[in-house]
């Protein structure tokens, strides 16, 4: 009995691929026992015959065929196209015929189509607007939308729903801005592309601050900010409605952010005449706005210091009689000896008359300055009794003045005047140093200084003796 030889068979499957576009794909059919049998490639979607054998029967230049003996046949597919998507058939010619199949997946990456692509959409305020997107590829993508936040700091974008179409009803200035739309299938890369969404309005302003006080010689800043697309035309103008012009007296400047403008105006070295009111305006193609900032003038404490009217200059004849008996006083140290009689006789006549009054008011008030003033006044000489009696006779005016003082001030100057009326010369700084010291320092100062004018006065009124 002769044993029965095995017909042909398959090992193994036909193991499905994918592969993306544009690449190349291998189906690999393996095969056992075939001895004079031959093996095919179909491509079923179509019918065609591609390989029989070690042949190539299509006319197909990217199709090709390799083998390993009458085991392993390989069909071979360049530069993939999505028509080459379908199934493929490895059959033997038995009979009946036994066969095979694997599935050639092939996929494309996403695609944005360009002649559905608007570019940058420019409409009205308040208007309805539709984006548009349409992708290819395979499998088919999902187009999702983002818009770019302008915030750059925040360095994400704003999530919307999913679609090739998004719909804005009613669209605001708040929707200007650049939109992405991203299209995605799960194979790389991932397309997108940018939409710059422009809405025109008019110009809108606001003013922070309408109303600023300054006082002159300040600095100040005004601000006025404005919202306006197509970007408008901003500027100041005075309280004439003359444009302001840059100068060293105002400066301008303006920072911009897509549809808004920040003004400011720097008006340096305020005078009276910069306190008005101040108008900004901001025009474009589709209207103009404006708005006002009074400046009004703040009176410091300071400049009220200042403008307060000084006290008068004391008379020119008081002043001159002053210098008068200052030039007295001089004269009398440079007499020659006939006006030094002269004066002396006048002086002892003076003394004589009021003699009796004089030393009563030496005894009864200079008793208290005595024993401090003795010890002065005396001479080793013998002269002691002399001084004495000259320091009591001036001395009745010193305590006189001292006694009205205590009483007010307005009459303890006065006496120190009458003191030194005698003296030409120290009547006139007294008179000086009175109208140009303060009331109060006077007071105090007058006190403490009787004393040393008695002396003087004694001093001098010896001397003229001697």
């Amino acid at each position: 009995m002769s044993e029965s030889i095995p017909g042909p068979r398959f090992v193994g499957k036909i193991e499905n691929t994918t592969v993306i576009a544009g690449r190349d794909a291998v189906l690999t059919c393996t095969v056992e026992h075939l001895r004079g049998y031959k093996v095919a490639w179909v491509q079923v979607d179509t019918q065609t015959i591609l390989t029989i054998h070690n042949s190539v029967i299509t006319r197909n230049p990217r199709v090709g065929l390799s083998h390993e003996g009458q085991t392993v046949y390989r069909l071979h597919l360049k530069t993939v196209a999505e028509t080459d998507r379908g199934w493929y058939m490895c059959q033997i010619n038995t009979d009946p015929m036994i066969n095979q199949m694997g599935f050639l997946q092939v996929v494309v990456p996403p695609d944005i189509l360009d002649e559905t692509w608007a570019g940058d959409l420019v409409v009205r305020e308040g208007t309805n607007m539709s984006l548009e997107c349409r992708a290819r590829g395979y499998p088919p993508p999902t187009v999702t939308w983002r818009r770019e936040d302008p915030d750059e700091s925040k360095q994400h974008s704003t999530p919307l729903p999913e679609g090739e179409v998004l719909n804005i009803a009613k669209v605001s200035r708040l929707h200007m801005g650049a939109y992405l739309c991203v299209a995605s299938n799960g194979i790389q890369p991932s397309v997108s592309k940018r939409i710059q969404l422009k809405v025109q309005f008019p110009p809108m302003l606001w003013i922070p601050n309408q109303l600023i006080g300054a006082s002159v010689g300040d600095r100040v800043v005004l601000e006025c900010n404005t919202e306006a697309f197509p970007r408008s035309i901003n500027y100041w103008t005075n309280d004439r409605g003359e444009m302001i012009a840059l100068t060293p007296k105002y400066t301008t400047q303006t920072t911009e952010e897509v549809y808004k403008s920040y003004m400011r105006l720097t008006v340096h070295n305020l005078t009276s005449q910069d306190f008005f009111t101040y108008r900004c305006i901001a025009k474009n193609s589709l209207g103009e706005t404006d708005g006002t900032i009074k400046l009004y003038e703040i009176i410091s404490p300071l400049s009220e210091k200042q403008v307060t009217p000084a006290p008068p200059p004391p008379e020119e004849e008081d002043a001159g009689g002053g210098g008068e008996g200052g030039a007295g006083g001089v004269g009398g140290e440079t007499k020659g000896p006939e006006e030094g009689d002269e004066e002396s006789s006048r002086i002892g006549e003076g003394a004589d008359g009021g003699q009796g009054e004089d030393d009563r008011r030496g005894r009864s008030r200079g008793r208290h300055h005595r024993p401090k003033k003795k010890n002065k006044d005396k001479s080793p000489d013998g002269g002691g009794s002399q001084m004495g009696s000259a320091f009591d006779l001036t001395r009745g005016h010193g305590v006189s003045s001292s006694s009205s003082s205590s009483s007010s001030s307005s009459s303890s100057t006065s006496s120190a005047c009458a003191l030194a009326a005698p003296f030409p010369a120290v009547a006139g700084a007294v008179d000086s140093w009175r109208r140009n010291t303060p009331r109060l320092f006077l007071l105090q100062r007058s006190l403490a200084i009787l004393p040393l004018l008695s002396w003087l006065s004694a001093v001098v009124f010896v001397a003229i003796i001697v």
